[in-house]
């Protein structure tokens, strides 16, 4: 930044847009230094979240879960109160027979 530098010297209240210069010159570093924290923090997570993924059991015959179960399992999961994890109000909530709710929530796969 020297040819800006050189430009101030020659108007007036040079020293103080130096140094505000320089104060944003600063900043500019530390946000560059925490962008590269962050992209090493995102590309650690990354790898994290790939080793926790091979660690989810596969089913025995490769087959994956039914739609069904996945939204089960996802209304379990985002339910904040016992009350929305009973049989009845899950049941409302996905629009789902109750015999057949009970089936997915029994069922080992």
């Amino acid at each position: 930044m020297g040819s800006i530098q050189d430009l101030l010297q020659e108007v007036p209240l040079a020293a103080v847009l130096r140094e505000r210069v320089a104060l944003a010159d600063q900043r500019y570093e530390a946000a560059l230094r925490d962008v590269e924290q962050l992209k090493q923090k995102v590309e650690a997570l990354e790898q994290e979240n790939a080793k926790l993924r091979a660690q989810i059991p596969q089913t025995k015959d490769g087959a994956a879960l039914s739609d069904d179960t996945n939204r089960v399992l996802v209304q379990l999961f985002k339910a904040a109160r016992q009350e929305e994890r009973d049989v009845g109000a899950m049941a409302v909530t996905l629009e789902m027979e109750r015999g057949v709710l009970q089936y997915h929530l029994e069922s080992p796969s």
